[in-house]
């Protein structure tokens, strides 16, 4: 069975290759990266080395990298409003969804008791227990070894540190950067100055010419 996408005669399935250590992962041919799931591979091999979008919008025939962007692209060109932020009552955090808020109280604010001993921790912390007291292994980079609390965290790190990918780009000045944080700290920098609207295509500008 052949793998899909293919950019000439190159499969997805030619930079896939398996690895073990400790814990079994899938490292690209290419570069080195190494994810514990094969979909993740497959996913980082068609955005990286195929160059290929596959995230369709659902309402334009307008084709993207990551959800990420599709998101935006709803928001921006489709008008879809944002979710109301729902806020932690621990420490007034505000998120879009329930399982992101979810995953927030387990990571930060929930102690639970470690499956090997007594002691309690968030489970922010406990994956650093588990590995330092018990030996349990950690989402690892293949490239520089970082240690990461969650496989989401490893394939940022590896996104944002290794592969240079930079998709988020200021309305403004152009200027790209690797996540929506990144792009609202730059923001900060546009508030005092005055921007300018081009009527014909609602780009923003710093300068009026």
């Amino acid at each position: 069975e052949s793998s899909k996408p293919k950019k000439g005669n190159l499969l997805v399935d030619d930079f896939v290759m398996e690895i073990s250590d400790n814990i079994k992962r899938y490292s690209c041919k290419a570069c080195k990266v190494a994810y514990r799931r094969v979909s993740d591979l497959r996913n980082h091999i068609i955005r990286s080395h195929l160059k290929q979008k596959f995230i369709k919008c659902r309402l334009c025939p307008e084709e993207f990298m990551y959800h990420a962007q599709r998101k935006q692209h709803m928001y921006s060109k489709h008008s879809v409003e944002k979710p109301e932020k729902l806020i932690c009552g621990h420490c007034n955090r505000g998120f879009l969804r329930k399982n992101t808020l979810a995953e927030h109280m387990m990571d930060v604010h929930i102690e639970k008791k470690c499956r090997r001993c007594v002691q309690k921790f968030t489970r922010k912390k406990i994956l650093f227990h588990m590995n330092e007291a018990h030996g349990v292994a950690m989402p690892t980079c293949g490239v520089c070894g970082l240690r990461t609390l969650k496989e989401s965290a490893l394939i940022r790190h590896q996104r944002n540190v290794h592969l240079n990918e930079k998709n988020i780009k200021c309305s403004i000045c152009e200027k790209r950067f690797y996540t929506q944080s990144n792009l609202k700290d730059h923001m900060i920098t546009h508030e005092q100055n005055k921007v300018f609207k081009c009527g014909d295509c609602s780009k923003c500008f710093a300068r009026k010419e």
